[in-house]
C-alpha cells in the first residue's frame, strides 16, 4: 500500500527537517522553502495534506492559503498552517482563508502526528 503523502513549505530548513524527521516513518514527505511554487508544487503532487508556515519570503502562508483555495485541482486538500504566530486573530485569519488546522512553533511530536493523521485519515 502506498504511503499518504504530505508537502511541507516553510521558509526555515531547520522546521522542514524537524517536521521530516516527525512524519517520515508514515508519510512520503514533500518539501519547499520556495513560496511561489507551494501550489505548482501541490498541482503536481498532489499531496494528502500541506503543512504551510505563515511567515514566508515573497508571499505569506496566508497569500498561499488563498491561492491553493482558488485552485480546483488542489482546493479539496486539507491545509495546516504552521506558525510562531499563537494570536487568536492569526488564527482565526488562517482559519477563515479555508486552513483545517493551525499549529503553533516549537512543534510538539505528538501534536503534529496527530494533527496530520486526522486530516489524513
Amino acid at each position: 500500500m502506498q504511503k499518504k503523502s504530505v508537502l511541507i513549505a516553510d521558509d526555515q530548513d531547520i522546521d522542514i527537517e524537524i517536521l521530516k524527521n516527525i512524519l517520515r516513518q508514515d508519510y512520503d514527505i514533500h518539501s519547499t522553502t520556495e513560496s511561489t511554487k507551494v501550489v505548482e508544487l501541490a498541482e503536481q503532487l498532489m499531496p494528502d495534506v500541506i503543512l504551510l508556515d505563515i511567515i514566508m519570503y515573497k508571499m505569506t502562508g496566508y497569500e498561499i492559503l488563498a491561492e491553493l483555495k482558488k485552485s480546483d485541482k488542489v482546493k479539496n486538500i486539507p491545509v495546516i498552517l504552521t506558525s510562531a504566530l499563537s494570536e487568536e486573530p492569526d488564527k482565526k485569519k488562517g482559519l477563515e482563508l479555508g486552513a483545517a488546522d493551525y499549529i503553533i512553533k516549537p512543534f510538539d511530536v505528538e501534536t503534529i502526528k496527530e494533527r496530520v493523521s486526522k486530516q489524513i485519515n
